[in-house]
């Protein structure tokens, strides 16, 4: 029990070891690793530490050894990431998407989960977007405010952009910054609206379109209260005009129309990343479920969040010129620096040479509790630069064609020949 707990502990932890040693130990005062659960904990030890023979050995004896439904799913993902580092794709496409299968079966079609949910909000708050321009007129600022958009006291930002698309690198190179304050991953922006106008509970994504009414009619003035009263409440201080926070919530991009009516001078940070990279990255992660990281079992799901994210996006940036500052994560991880130089130029701060070091940094914090900890706490690589190509043979089919026209804008090849 104490070596299970241990694993629990280490698996947030960015050095494995923590863990390799706890299991030394045990093995050592004569604990039998034969157990599915220990055989478990060893795997995904081993698989950190690039130990992949002995992480693919305890890992298949655990699958074979049973378990709750949940603990086999989890072990199918561990499989496919073990595959995927010893360059076994079709291997590891097949695990990954075995443990997709169990994550639908338990989470939505015998649990609490409906991954259609947010593409009907997203529809939602595209109508309204869309809506606003019909109507045409200048930019739009807030009802209560018309001649002017209100004075910013807080210096704020917004890092977005679609999941596994280099967020938490950027995250962990703006961090480094000595007037920085990251908020990473957490819902202050959906919890403020729940505090100005109460009625949504459980999964953010429930929300009726009556509250979205409700929302879109409150005055800015109060939701920008309620924001910046959550907001200092995350980072555990009161806030201060000499610090720029960042709030880090990739999905937030769809909440960008209001985001901007309530804080007009804010920058938007979106960072971008070839959209075949987005989705194997997204398939092949093992996400606390919900409504949204539903929508990430299939390449068909993917498909759809991704054109209905960047269709509200596109039309939003162009309808409403807010300051954006947009990265690659293909240009990010060739040059640090001249990549980042512009994000810095928008949120009016000076280059520090700290940043280069981002990864120290991300290593001196411990736990890192996005699935991006491990790439983050080394320096700059490029394998997962177009990472896509190592499975194009599941990506040629019409379940990919929305993201294969999103990556033709944007200029990337979708050729697996090229």
């Amino acid at each position: 029990d104490l070596v299970l707990a241990a694993a629990e502990f280490h698996d947030k932890q960015v050095d494995p070891v923590g863990m390799l040693t706890v299991i030394e130990k045990g093995r050592a005062n004569g604990l039998d690793f034969q157990s599915h659960e220990l055989l478990d904990a060893h795997a995904r030890a081993s698989l950190k530490a690039g130990r992949l023979d002995e992480a693919r050995e305890s890992i298949i004896a655990a699958i074979a050894a049973g378990g709750q439904p949940n603990q086999l799913r989890s072990r199918d993902f561990t499989l496919g990431r073990i595959e995927d580092r010893r360059g076994a794709h079709r291997d590891a496409f097949t695990a990954f998407m075995a443990g997709n299968s169990q994550l639908e079966a338990i989470w939505e079609d015998n649990g609490p989960c409906d991954h259609t949910m947010p593409l009907r909000r997203l529809e939602s708050l595209l109508g309204r977007l869309d809506k606003e321009i019909a109507e045409g007129g200048s930019v739009p600022f807030p009802p209560d405010q018309p001649d002017r958009a209100p004075e910013q006291t807080v210096r704020l930002a917004f890092l977005v952009g679609f999941p596994r698309s280099g967020t938490t690198l950027l995250d962990t190179i703006l961090r480094s910054h000595s007037s920085t304050e990251i908020v990473e991953e957490r819902p202050v922006l959906i919890d403020a609206l729940r505090s100005a106008e109460p009625g949504i509970a459980g999964d953010e994504t429930n929300f009726t379109e009556d509250w979205l009414d409700r929302i879109h009619a409150a005055p800015s003035e109060i939701l920008r209260n309620h924001y910046l009263a959550r907001l200092a409440n995350e980072v555990g201080t009161s806030l201060s005009s000499q610090t720029t926070y960042i709030d880090k919530l990739p999905l937030n991009m769809n909440w960008a129309p209001l985001i901007h009516r309530v804080f007009p001078d804010a920058v938007f940070i979106l960072a971008r990343r070839h959209p075949f990279d987005v989705a194997i990255s997204n398939l092949f992660q093992d996400f606390s479920p919900n409504n949204a990281m539903m929508n990430m079992t299939r390449l068909e799901r993917i498909d759809a969040l991704y054109d209905l994210s960047f269709t509200l996006w596109e039309r939003f940036a162009g309808w409403r010129k807010p300051r954006i500052a947009e990265v690659r994560y293909e240009a990010l991880v060739s040059d640090l620096e001249s990549t980042v130089a512009p994000v810095m130029d928008a949120l009016g701060l000076e280059w520090e040479a700290a940043q280069s070091r981002f990864f120290e940094t991300a290593r001196q914090r411990g736990r890192i509790n996005t699935p991006s900890a491990q790439q983050v706490i080394r320096p700059l690589y490029s394998t997962s630069r177009e990472r896509w190509r190592n499975y194009a043979f599941a990506l040629e089919g019409d379940d990919t064609d929305r993201l294969r026209s999103w990556a033709g804008r944007a200029g990337y090849s979708t050729s697996a020949g090229e």
